[in-house]
């Protein structure tokens, strides 16, 4: 079986998907450099590194991202989804920010090959690769990414993905909004 099969069944039946979910359902599918290889994405435009959504349910997405050594996301948030983020080769500073208009982070986590970071709803934040290997992380998402923001220098781009399915998918789109709002959590945080 393959790493989207084994996550796929391990999260099927589950009522409340929570960090916990996320990372136990990464940790029986053994997400490996090698059984992850095949989704390793290359840097593209206008993004300077490779971002490959390869599974998306009504439930949960996944993400490979490639980081080349010493690139940084944009500064950005998860929409209405929390993530658990594992680290499959390199490490990578998750930088956080308070608000959407700080030029520096509040506080910083680091992590290396084999650990997991969370991010919570409302997060904003970037991942850096602060050394010369390329870094590689694969993400799960619930629920799916919806309304992402991208923030300065990227205020204007919203991450916005394609109809929900089962089957495995290759690039979500950059789309343009119209203005930058702040974002509030349905639930109540930000």
């Amino acid at each position: 079986m393959n790493m989207i099969e084994c996550i796929a069944m391990s999260l099927r039946n589950r009522p409340n998907l929570d960090f916990t979910a996320l990372k136990q359902a990464i940790e029986q599918a053994e997400c490996t450099l090698e059984r992850i290889s095949a989704h390793i994405p290359a840097p593209a435009p206008p993004l300077h590194y490779g971002r490959n959504v390869i599974y998306r349910s009504k439930s949960v997405e996944a993400i490979v991202i490639h980081l080349p050594g010493y690139t940084e996301t944009p500064i950005h948030d998860h929409g209405d989804s929390i993530c658990c983020l594992y680290v499959v080769s390199g490490s990578v500073v998750n930088r956080i920010y308070a608000t959407p208009s700080d030029t520096a982070p509040e506080r910083e986590q680091r992590k290396q090959a084999g650990e997991f970071l969370y991010c919570d709803y409302g997060q904003i934040h970037s991942l850096y690769n602060p050394g010369p290997q390329r870094l590689i992380t694969f993400h799960l998402y619930t629920p799916p990414l919806r309304n992402a923001t991208f923030y300065p220098p990227f205020a204007k781009q919203v991450l916005q993905p394609p109809q929900a399915s089962s089957t495995p998918v290759k690039q979500i789109k950059l789309t343009r909004s119209a203005s930058h709002k702040q974002k509030t959590h349905p639930k109540g945080g930000k």
